[in-house]
């Protein structure tokens, strides 16, 4: 983790945000006992957690493992935010594997 993970988790590991659900980290995890994904990215929306996505990069494509959003977050949205995250991660290709 992080050298800031201490500040942002608390003792717990888990976070409710405002899309009702509790933000744990489950990269420790073994992939199968994982609900959401190897790493939930938080999304932002301003100051607020308006969802979360899994990414997992290989080769020059994002796989998305996981993906959720509270109902402001627009499908426009959704897709603008895809592309900046395959840009910042240097990928050609964005692939959903499941929702």
């Amino acid at each position: 983790m992080g050298q800031f993970s201490a500040a942002i988790l608390p003792q717990t590991g888990s976070v409710l945000t405002g899309i009702q659900q509790d933000y744990i980290l489950e990269s420790y995890k073994p992939k199968l006992k994982r609900k959401f994904g190897y790493f939930g990215m938080p999304v932002l929306k301003g100051h607020r957690i308006v969802g979360r996505v899994a990414p997992r990069k290989s080769g020059e494509t994002l796989f998305i493992e996981a993906q959720e959003f509270d109902d402001s977050i627009s499908p426009d949205e959704i897709e603008l935010l895809l592309q900046k995250l395959s840009t910042w991660a240097s990928c050609s290709h964005v692939i959903m594997e499941r929702d």
